[in-house]
């Protein structure tokens, strides 16, 4: 159960920010060593699915933030964003649920645009297979962003 936002997390709890962020910015170094090696039995950075488990269960935030603030949860959104691009399904699946606590309403709309923005036309030709994953992983954000701010 999503019991506290983001923000309250890091502020209750301030050195879990340097630490949990360095942990995911970790995970998704060696995520991306592995798809650049394009070896099938790659593994998964022993972080990866807790930092995303833990950032997923938290609650949005229904306040604009404040931008200065150094404890700020967008400050994983990016790393998150880029998991949710991976090719194994469940780490697309976790980041995708992890995103959207993170966005603030300010942000929503941006965001879904820039998510949008981001999916490859059909006319792009030569798209590798984990360019498929890419595409998934970003409708899922989509789709995450958007059931978890529908206004019902």
């Amino acid at each position: 159960r999503r019991t506290t936002t983001g923000s309250d997390f890091f502020h209750r709890y301030p050195p879990l920010h340097p630490f949990l962020l360095g942990q995911l910015s970790s995970a998704e170094a060696h995520l991306k060593a592995n798809s650049q090696s394009q070896s099938e039995g790659d593994t998964l950075h022993p972080s990866l699915h807790p930092v995303l488990m833990l950032l997923s269960r938290l609650r949005p935030s229904v306040q604009c933030r404040n931008v200065d603030d150094p404890l700020s949860p967008n400050a994983f959104v990016p790393h998150v964003a880029r998991c949710a691009l991976q090719r194994h399904y469940a780490v697309r699946a976790l980041a995708s649920r992890a995103l959207a606590p993170l966005i603030g309403p300010d942000a929503l709309t941006s965001t879904l645009t820039q998510l949008l923005d981001d999916i490859p036309t059909l006319q792009d030709v030569g798209l590798p297979r984990r360019g498929f994953n890419a595409i998934h992983g970003l409708l899922m954000q989509v789709g995450v962003l958007l059931r978890e701010n529908a206004g019902g």
